[in-house]
This record gives structure tokens, sequence and C-alpha cells, in this order.
């Protein structure tokens, strides 16, 4: 094992950052990042680059084999590899009929050090099917350009009631609802989120919530929110939810 760097993990300068999931048993980027490497940034054999295998390892690399199918690498120094300092933050919202709207959400999102990113299928959610790879790429994208350390884990749809039958309540200890109903009594978000505890914050489509669903969530433990006067869209009401979990906690 290399010696260990005392810099952080924002450092490395200018060097081009690479994800690759298992790197320490592989030494190789993935097929996707190999050909971003040697056709995109058109790095040669010699050059150094950062790798991050997305659960916290972050090593300086030299490259010693450069091709679309596989660049090779040999280890230099850590960085650093440590577990997450933010409190786990899962956001759980209906996709928008624009998906546009969705992978700018995700993005903004990854950039503030969103967890897991689960999509709800609700009564009224406009939109059924969603291309998972393509917000994973997105999400990779954004862990890179923000040069962050841990992936998001990103879940297909479920109801809300099977996301809080499969949620682990020894991760997630606050859970919230946000909606536009004036039927349920609700707490500003502001004063509802606690410091330093692991949350779940559940938005639902542009057609809001049904009263049962913010029912079934309810009786799961979930504390109805409001986050404001205004109605906000979709993903103005996720990004806001996640910068107040991560201003709360840095």
């Amino acid at each position: 094992m290399k010696k260990k760097s005392p810099e952080r993990a924002s450092e490395g300068g200018d060097l081009p950052l690479f994800f690759a999931p298992g790197f320490l048993e592989t030494l190789t980027l993935p097929e996707e990042e190999s050909r971003h490497a040697s056709r995109v940034l058109r790095l040669t054999e010699g050059e150094s680059i950062l790798v991050t295998d997305g659960a916290g390892a972050l090593y300086r690399a030299e490259l010693t084999e450069v091709s679309p199918k596989a660049a090779v690498f040999a280890l230099g120094e850590e960085i650093l590899s440590s577990p997450r300092t933010t409190p786990h933050l899962h956001l759980a919202v209906a996709p928008t009929k624009n998906m546009d709207r969705i992978e700018w959400l995700l993005e903004k999102m990854v950039e503030v050090g969103l967890s897991k990113f689960t999509l709800l299928s609700t009564e009224r959610t406009v939109r059924r099917h969603v291309n998972l790879d393509r917000l994973k790429k997105v999400m990779i994208s954004a862990l890179k350009q923000s040069r962050k350390r841990f992936v998001t884990e990103i879940n297909e749809c479920r109801s809300v009631e099977a996301l809080f039958s499969e949620i682990d309540r020894t991760v997630v200890r606050g859970a919230y609802i946000g909606y536009c109903s004036d039927e349920f009594p609700k707490t500003p978000i502001t004063s509802a989120f606690q410091k330093g505890t692991p949350s779940l914050f559940l938005i639902g489509p542009e057609g809001d919530f049904t009263p049962e669903e913010v029912r079934t969530a309810v009786s799961f433990g979930a504390v109805p929110v409001t986050l404001g006067e205004e109605r906000l869209r979709t993903e103005t009401a996720g990004l806001y939810a996640g910068v107040l979990h991560a201003v709360l906690n840095s």
C-alpha cells in the first residue's frame, strides 16, 4: 500500500479525475473512462491522473498504457480514503414529464453531496419510464466535475409505500414529505430539518401527492413540511431541500 498523503480530497491541481470502481484490484479504467482519456482528453503514457472508486478512495496515478478499450495505470500516492463526513441524504422524487429537469436536479444534488436518489411512482406521476443508465451517466459526470469521492446511488421507480418498506432505519432517521395541499398541517422545513441527522425527503409530481400518499408517508413516520408560501417546481423543491441539508451540516 502506498504512503498516504495529508492532502485534502479537493487537491490534485488540474489533473483529470476518473471514476473506476474496484480500481485497486484492476489498475484499469472502465471502457467508457478509457475512451474519454484517449480520444477526448488525448492523454498518453506517462501522464498523471486522479482515480476514485466512488467509495471514498482517491489516488494519484500514472498512465502506463492508453487505449480506447482499457487505459492501464500505476498507483501513486493516496490522497484520501475516508468515510462520508456529511450525514446521509436520500432524495425521493417523482420524475417530471421533461426529464431534462430531473437530470439538472440530479447533477446539482450530486454537487452538494447527495447519498441516494430514488424515483417515485405516484398516482399522478406523468412519466412512467426513466432511463436509469442515462441518469447514472449524469451522476458520474457531476461526480467528476465537482471532484467528489462518493457516488450517489440511483434507484428505479417505486411507490411511496414500497420506498418506506425498503429504507434502512439505521441509516435514515428523519423523513420529510413536501407537498402543496392544505389538507394536512405542515411544519416549515427550516424548523423540521435536524442538523446532523440522516434524512429522507420526498417530493411529489407536478400534480402533487394524493392525500392517501401523504397519509401513507405519515404512517411511516414522515413529517409533513412546507417549503414556503410560493409554489416551487419539482426540481427547485429538491434543490432547496438538498442545499438546506448541506448548509445545516457544513
